[in-house]
């Protein structure tokens, strides 16, 4: 089958965003994961039984992303230092210390939200370059996987991490399942 995405530029590269599950998914930062460069798409381009159509606008896409890039997700919480680490800088030589702030730095994690206000900050000045390109997925039982390598494992992810994802894959299903 084939999945629609619509085409932007940033600086020199061309960018394509999933026009079909762009909409479905449930936690609206995610939709940072469905920008991919241009050669990811059109690499695997075949003849397909079944087009699916494009279900949002370039301009709404860049104006979330816009959105997104602007927003200020929580702060990922710092782990808490026990005492006998805080003073122990006055004791033992760097050395030392060096490893026991490393095990106590392993909590602190930046979290998927934050990453994907990295990502829209660098996707923010996207611009909209009309047009329309389309990748090829295999639609099999429960999953909407696309052929390109590249793209495969964040699809697998969305699929598995956002119930909004999984309803674009039922809807995908209706379309198409039956050619």
């Amino acid at each position: 089958m084939l999945v629609p995405y619509n085409l932007a530029r940033l600086g020199d590269k061309l960018i394509g965003l999933d026009a079909f599950s762009w909409p479905f998914l449930e936690k609206r930062y995610r939709v940072v994961l469905l920008a991919h460069p241009v050669s990811y798409i059109e690499a695997v381009q075949k003849a397909a039984d079944c087009r699916l159509d494009a279900r949002v606008s370039v301009t709404e896409q860049l104006e979330e992303i816009k959105r997104i890039a602007e927003t200020s997700p929580a702060p990922p919480k710092m782990p808490r230092i026990k005492l006998g680490a805080r003073l122990a800088w006055l004791f033992l030589p760097f050395s030392l210390l060096k490893h026991i702030f490393e095990e106590e730095a392993k909590g602190f994690e930046i979290t998927e939200e934050m990453q994907a206000v990295g990502l829209a900050k660098a996707l923010k000045k996207l611009e909209p370059v009309g047009g329309m390109s389309y990748a090829v997925f295999r639609l099999t039982g429960n999953s909407l996987e696309p052929l390109q390598a590249n793209m495969k494992r964040i699809y697998e992810e969305l699929a598995r991490r956002d119930p909004g994802y999984q309803e674009a894959i039922l809807r995908a299903n209706q379309v198409c399942g039956n050619t």
